[in-house]
């Protein structure tokens, strides 16, 4: 499935609803046919704005417990800002996305 990657699309995962970029996206039917595997890396900008010299770089990663169904997401990267009020500001932001 590499014919994807490198490509824009909707994402959409509960609130979440940006365009973002394909960087990596496989599937595999399970042994047993009864299941699709797959893993999906993209990515899309929020910021940064050039006017403020703002910048922010973040990955999200969801999981989901295969026993319980129990889903858990992460958010970890890096924010650049004039001040920590600024940075602090926008990581509520993305936070809260």
């Amino acid at each position: 499935m590499t014919e994807i990657n490198g490509k824009d699309g909707q994402l959409v995962y509960g609130a979440f609803d940006r365009t973002v970029r394909v960087e990596e996206f496989s599937a595999e039917a399970s042994a047993d046919m009864d299941a699709l595997n797959w893993t999906l890396t993209a990515s899309y900008s929020r910021y940064p704005d050039e006017s403020t010299g703002i910048l922010a770089e973040y990955e999200v990663q969801t999981n989901e417990d295969a026993q319980t169904g129990q889903v858990s997401l992460s958010l970890s990267g890096r924010i650049v800002a004039p001040d920590a009020a600024t940075a602090h500001s926008i990581y509520a932001t993305l936070k809260g996305a």
